[in-house]
């Protein structure tokens, strides 16, 4: 993989929620704000590497990539963070993006590495990024394969990373999804005590379970065989868990009842605050980076860091 290039601080402020609405600073200023009511993004010259490691992602102001403003080259519903700061966007039509701080810049499989079309991507705590085509699984680290599996019969969509590192991915075309991917592939569904069947999305929780979101709207929490079942508005594609345990469920529609939701204390909730209304929004993909943000990629209104 190459370097990437020296940057600016970052990008030019979207206000993209209510009109004349001014950005808050927050979490430590990389920019000087003149004025009482102009914002000004000053550009800093210190080296980058990826999302400038001398540089929370915190201290950047709250932004918003749009394909209208052409800010964003695609609609993205898979997004991830590789160990050296890099985020990574899977778009609709399946093309990969690094996102450097500056420009989603497109990137392509190393040659020999050939897989129909890519699915989902992932990054893994050992510095890895995973691909996830219709049939094959492939691990990269720079621009180096150190794992290709070949699967038969599959539609790998969704994976999450447990705490001792391996994958679990999920093959809609099962009728045991939910699949432990080791030296070989070992499949978990109803026998099992996993109680929803068409499942989008996969969600480690840290603790050996998994919450599993389908597209009835079911939100299911399947730990040590037994399964706890939560009702949501609508399909369930996208989760996230915060640094605080809190679930986050992204759904596939916007409008009252859609959109980013939270569960807490048992409830699913809309996520509605007044400068994010998160019911307005069609979620494709929800991840929060190495400091703590979280990051909403939307099917048709572009990407914003809440």
């Amino acid at each position: 993989m190459p370097e990437p290039r020296q940057t600016s601080a970052f990008i030019a402020v979207v206000d993209h929620l209510v009109s004349g609405r001014k950005a808050s600073e927050r979490g430590g200023s990389i920019a000087a704000i003149l004025g009482c009511s102009l914002l000004c993004l000053c550009l800093l010259t210190t080296p980058a590497h990826a999302l400038d490691p001398n540089k929370r992602l915190t201290q950047y102001i709250h932004t918003a990539w749009r394909t209208q403003d052409g800010s964003l080259p695609a609609g993205m519903y898979h997004i991830t963070q590789t160990s050296d700061g890099f985020l990574w966007f899977l778009s609709l039509p399946a093309d990969i993006y690094r996102f450097d701080g500056v420009q989603f810049l497109p990137w392509h499989l190393p040659a020999g590495v050939s897989i129909d079309r890519s699915m989902n991507i992932f990054a893994d705590d050992a510095g890895g990024l995973w691909v996830l085509g219709p049939r094959d699984i492939v691990r990269l680290k720079g621009a180096v394969v150190g794992s290709h599996f070949q699967l038969e019969g599959g539609m790998f969509q969704s994976v999450s990373e447990a705490p001792d590192g391996s994958l679990w991915v999920l093959d809609s075309n099962s009728d045991a999804p939910l699949c432990h991917l080791t030296d070989s592939l070992k499949c978990y569904g109803k026998e099992d005590g996993i109680t929803i069947s068409d499942i989008q999305a996969v969600l480690s929780d840290g603790n050996g379970g998994f919450w599993l979101g389908g597209r009835a709207g079911d939100l299911v929490h399947w730990h040590a065989g037994n399964s706890d079942q939560y009702k949501v508005g609508g399909e369930v594609f996208s989760l996230a868990r915060g640094s605080d345990g809190t679930l986050w469920v992204g759904l596939s529609a916007e409008g009252p009842g859609q959109g980013l939701q939270q569960l807490k204390d048992g409830a699913v909730k809309p996520f509605v605050t007044p400068p994010f209304n998160g019911s307005g929004f069609d979620i494709g993909a929800l991840m929060f980076d190495h400091d703590g943000n979280l990051w909403v990629g939307t099917k048709a209104k572009g990407i914003f860091r809440v």
